[in-house]
């Protein structure tokens, strides 16, 4: 398949960035615990995935995002601190995200105002992504004992939050 054309090259540019990023963080963390093999395993799955999303592969950001996100797991197994998997797996679900926006984008045809639709969406993209990280690195500085029960209920108040806010975002969207 051809580059993608000038449509969508906002997205395509952030989309291809965010896997640098991903890569670079997750390479980074393994790096500075001198695990070289994960380092290098990182950087090239990294590298197959921009080279598959600039050829505007449809398979490129799942499969991306399921070794970044099997990278970080082994990452945080072997030990690997700092915050480095976590930050690259936003980087990576936002990478996915933008790929997938993208997708839809094309396959709508012609769209009115795409270049406000796609400023709009990485507005709320980058909001996302930036409170899901920051939460994310304060969970991993503290350290709760739960019960499971109560482990379950907040659970079940985060989806139903979760739920709200996207019900929200979707009605501010039309």
């Amino acid at each position: 398949m051809a580059p993608r054309n000038r449509d969508g090259a906002m997205i395509s540019t952030l989309s291809v960035a965010s896997v640098g990023l991903s890569a670079s963080l997750l390479a980074l963390g393994f790096a500075l615990h001198d695990l070289w093999a994960g380092t290098a395993a990182v950087l090239a799955a990294g590298a197959l995935w921009m080279l598959a999303q600039w050829r505007a592969q449809p398979w490129a950001s799942p499969a991306g995002l399921v070794a970044q996100a099997a990278a970080a797991a082994v990452a945080m197994l072997l030990g690997v601190g700092g915050g480095w998997p976590v930050l690259a797996l936003v980087a990576a679900l936002v990478a996915w995200d933008l790929d997938q926006f993208s997708q839809r984008m094309r396959a709508a045809g012609r769209v009115e105002d795409a270049p406000g639709q796609e400023r709009r969406h990485i507005r709320r993209l980058l909001i996302v992504a930036g409170l899901g990280g920051l939460l994310a690195l304060a969970a991993l500085s503290f350290q709760v004992r739960l019960s499971f029960g109560l482990a379950l209920l907040l659970a079940v108040v985060m989806m139903l939050c979760l739920s709200l806010v996207i019900g929200y975002m979707r009605r501010a969207g039309d």
